[in-house]
């Protein structure tokens, strides 16, 4: 009998299912394991829809309980080998449990009484200039000699207006005599206007050319505003709010330091110095390994755990092993607030709420179910030989293929109207992505030719814009599309890359992963099989019970003693 490989993502995922005792209620016994109808019941209401079985009636029940069977079955043998004990899986599991009490430590404790209120988000946005909003006109030219030649034909008399009609390389712009709109301080900038030519440049003065991407521009305000952005505002609350949180972090991480008497200490320091004597190459041995680096009242951070930090944040400079002062920076930034905050979180028992307890249980079960299927499906990356990886290929080339795509500039608006508005000013000679850039608008990810790139894939995601874009005359304005709610996009199709097959050499790759996938179900299946025929004299069923844990209206989705 093979095993469907969704039970296997059933097995890891169902935890913390079995009773302590047979009162009575007990659907199965696997070598003195049990479980009972509520664990049963449970399991089976908790399945999101698509890993529910397609059979009905005794067969539907049979498959539920022998997913929850076959847990325990791995839970066993996993026992057998060592590997629910195993040094590496146990750190990894407190790692995990030690990231979720500093995460309820922060929310429930550390951040419960922080808030920001109007009053200081208003002071902000004062300080940041950023309740003045500015109308400015630009004129964008190729160069700079043509930017000056604009200063001084400003100079001498000419109307701003004029020139941005007759010069401006932004025919959008250009053709409102210059018009870019309001902008505070933030989107000048983005628009290529420093902050110091925002804050000093007078109301009609011309400003000295600029840069922007690969053209210049003269720009200059025609009026002013106090109106501040809902969208700004809302940045800055979360602004605020994030600095407030990482000062008082700071200052309990200061204290506990400080109480606890965290400091560098030299055992560990001098394993380290020895790692960087080239003429000493032996491993460290478990005492070194094991050695502290830094202490504190309670704990302390190991040469272990030290050297997976300088790995974790990719720090290979060998000051990290022999400069003292170093060493203590390193363990400043990365290692002493998650070591405080810990002692903090463990002091108000956190470690022992129930919500953490069955956690960690959880956690572990799991990490354990796939460290024994690694163990089980080792070898099947050498299963997929040249010859067997050809003949997949072969038989399966419609799977592998090059999407199709669609290369386009665009420009994203607003809304309705401003998307109207602007598509009216434009013509297909337009830089879509100056003009974006000219104005502030928001420029999505982009290839190295500036473009968009839609693959055949997403249109499933965004028929209507897929719809256009395959429609639309290469070199031509199309649009709007509406993206999402307050989206909408100008475009301009450039190149057009037609959908074709992989070759072998291309799909290789991809043909070795699915083989490799596959001969993992195999291997996986086969030791299952092995492990039933072990255990299967252990294991008793009650039918009855079976049957009356899962009714058919419970099979079916209906609620049943209410529950649903």
């Amino acid at each position: 009998m093979q095993v469907p490989r969704k039970l296997f993502y059933c097995l890891t995922v169902t935890l913390a299912l079995v009773a302590c005792g047979d009162d009575g209620n007990t659907v199965a016994e696997i070598d003195g394991q049990l479980i009972s109808v509520e664990d049963l019941r449970r399991f089976v209401l908790t399945l999101p829809p698509g890993l529910r079985t397609t059979k009905t009636g005794q067969e539907a029940r049979t498959d539920y309980l022998q997913t929850l069977i076959d847990r325990q079955l791995m839970q066993l043998e996993a026992r057998e080998q060592g590997l629910t004990e195993s040094p590496q899986l146990l750190a990894e599991v407190q790692r995990k449990v030690e990231d979720r009490m500093l995460g309820l430590f922060r929310q429930r404790d550390l951040y419960r009484d922080l808030q920001v209120t109007p009053e200081e988000v208003d002071s902000y946005i004062a300080d940041a200039g950023l309740d003045v909003e500015r109308l400015a006109e630009a004129i964008l030219v190729d160069s700079e000699p043509e930017a000056w030649q604009l200063v001084r034909d400003l100079e001498g008399g000419q109307l701003f207006g004029d020139l941005a009609k007759e010069r401006s390389v932004d025919r959008a712009s250009g053709q409102r005599g210059g018009n870019v709109g309001y902008l505070n301080r933030l989107t000048a900038q983005r628009a290529g206007i420093p902050a110091a030519v925002f804050d000093s440049l007078q109301t009609r003065q011309v400003s000295p050319p600029l840069p922007l991407g690969r053209g210049w521009h003269v720009i200059r305000f025609i009026d002013d505003r106090n109106e501040v952005d809902p969208g700004v505002r809302t940045g800055i609350h979360s602004q605020i709010m994030r600095e407030r949180r990482l000062e008082v972090e700071d200052e309990h991480v200061e204290a506990l330091a400080h109480e606890l008497g965290w400091a560098l200490d030299d055992d560990g320091l001098s394993v380290l110095q020895a790692m960087a004597d080239k003429t000493q190459s032996s491993p460290l041995s478990v005492e070194q390994r094991q050695s502290p680096v830094f202490r504190f009242e309670g704990g302390s951070i190991t040469v272990e755990n030290y050297l997976a930090t300088l790995t974790e944040h990719r720090v290979g400079t060998t000051r990290a092993l022999t400069d003292r002062d170093f060493v203590a920076s390193i363990g400043t930034r990365f290692l002493r607030g998650r070591a405080m905050l810990l002692v903090a979180a463990v002091r108000g028992a956190i470690q022992n709420e129930p919500t953490i307890v069955q956690w960690r249980s959880q956690v572990h079960a799991e990490m354990v179910l796939q460290a024994l299927r690694k163990v089980v499906v080792a070898g099947a990356d050498t299963m997929a030989t040249d010859s067997l990886m050809r003949q997949y290929y072969e038989g399966k080339r419609e799977n592998f293929r090059v999407p199709g795509r669609i290369c386009f500039d665009e420009v994203l608006l607003h809304d309705t109207d401003e998307a109207e508005s602007v598509r009216a000013e434009i013509n297909d000679d337009t830089n879509l992505l100056e003009l974006a850039q000219a104005r502030g608008y928001h420029v999505r990810k982009r290839n190295a030719e500036g473009l968009v790139c839609m693959k055949d894939l997403s249109a499933r995601v965004l028929p209507e814009l897929w719809s256009a874009l395959s429609a639309a005359p290469l070199g031509q304005i199309g649009g709007p599309i509406r993206l999402e709610e307050s989206a909408h996009v100008l475009f301009k199709v450039v190149r057009r890359d037609p959908a074709r097959l992989q070759t072998f050499d291309e799909a290789q790759r991809q043909v070795r992963a699915s083989m490799t996938a596959r001969f993992e179900r195999q291997l996986f299946d086969e030791w299952l099989e092995q492990v039933r025929r072990k255990y299967e004299s252990r294991i008793q069923i009650d039918a009855a019970r079976l049957e009356a844990a899962l009714p058919d209206a419970l099979l079916a989705g209906a609620p049943v003693d209410g529950k649903a």
